[in-house]
This record gives structure tokens, C-alpha cells and sequence, in this order.
């Protein structure tokens, strides 16, 4: 069964805070985690991300942390679709080597 990532109220509110207080040796550990993909440039649902994170750390702390580093890399969508709530957009390194490579094969010179 998939399980749902946690609400947002059950996540610390300044996780950079939170990690500070769990000590220097943690605190290199959750680094690892203050990027909106894995070491293998994988973007991870909660589902399979909880399950990469040791049991020595906290879960929700990771994710925390994760979450603010893709909401602050993602380019806000608001206004664009005036019928829709905010929405945000996050185009990970994968992605934009594909549009790239869609983009360079189909313009008019390559055809």
C-alpha cells in the first residue's frame, strides 16, 4: 500500500532549525537531503523515499527538508492559469536534458 506523505502540520516548520539541534554528525547526514532529487538525480515520492533514509534519522525531518529544497527550486506557475490554485514547477536536470534533446531534433533544420 502506498502510504501518503505526512500533513504539513506534522513537519517541523524550520527543519534547517530542527537539524541544527540534532548535532553536528546528523547534521552532515541530513545535508545529503537538501536537494529536490536523490544522489542518482531520482525525484522520489514520499512512498519510496522513506525507505531510503536510515533509521537513525527522522523521517519527516528528511522530508521536510527535501520538500523546502523542491519548493524552492520550483518556478511558480500562479497567475498562469487563473482558474487553478498556486502551482509550481520543477524541471530536475533529467527533464531538461530531455526537452533539450526533444528540442534539438525536431526544429525545422533537423527535419
Amino acid at each position: 500500500m502506498i502510504k501518503t506523505p505526512p500533513p504539513a502540520s506534522e513537519l517541523p516548520q524550520d527543519p534547517l532549525r530542527s537539524v541544527a539541534e540534532a548535532g553536528l554528525e546528523n547534521s552532515l547526514i541530513y545535508a545529503n537531503y537538501v536537494s529536490p532529487v536523490d544522489e542518482r538525480g531520482r525525484y522520489l515520492p514520499f512512498d519510496e523515499f522513506r525507505h531510503r533514509v536510515p533509521k537513525s534519522l527522522q523521517v519527516n525531518l528528511a522530508w521536510a527538508l527535501l520538500k523546502r529544497a523542491r519548493n524552492t527550486s520550483s518556478e511558480s506557475l500562479f497567475g498562469v492559469i487563473p482558474s487553478l490554485p498556486k502551482l509550481g514547477l520543477l524541471l530536475i536536470s533529467n527533464i531538461q536534458k530531455t526537452i533539450s534533446l526533444v528540442d534539438q531534433t525536431t526544429t525545422s533544420a533537423a527535419l
